[in-house]
């Protein structure tokens, strides 16, 4: 209850929207093209997180440091192409803001219901991206 509460806005109106929510519904409006884009982009930093960490698990299993170098990494891309997220190169900004606040929900725990629509986004996403790397 008192999570709720933290999350109502000053007019004691509906709880603000997360991040994630932010995040999933920008996404989601996106064309299928620029949507493609994102996703193929989304699944090259998959693989990078791969061969880093072997996947999520050994990312939780590494020191907070090495969990803290990868993170700052990938807030740099999305930090300088923010501005870009309307255009073609927008691909960066969501497919970094997508891994982001995917890796940091698993760092928290967290398993509210828009991280775990995020969650599901970002699988979809990696999945979708290696189909179109494969051709399928």
């Amino acid at each position: 209850m008192f999570a709720f509460l933290k999350r109502m806005n000053i007019l004691g109106g509906a709880p603000a929207r997360s991040r994630e929510r932010m995040l999933v519904e920008e996404f989601d409006s996106l064309d299928d093209g620029r949507r493609d884009l994102v996703c193929q982009q989304l699944d090259r930093l998959w693989t990078w997180l791969l061969h880093a960490f072997d996947g999520p698990a050994g990312f939780l299993s590494r020191p907070p440091e090495d969990q803290s170098e990868f993170l700052g990494k990938l807030e740099i891309a999305e930090e300088k192409s923010h501005s870009l997220r309307q255009t073609e190169s927008g691909a960066y900004y969501y497919s970094a803001a997508l891994l982001v606040l995917y890796l940091r929900g698993i760092q928290t725990g967290k398993t509210d219901p828009d991280t775990l629509t995020l969650s599901a986004r970002v699988a979809w996403g990696v999945n979708r991206g290696r189909e179109l790397r494969h051709g399928y």
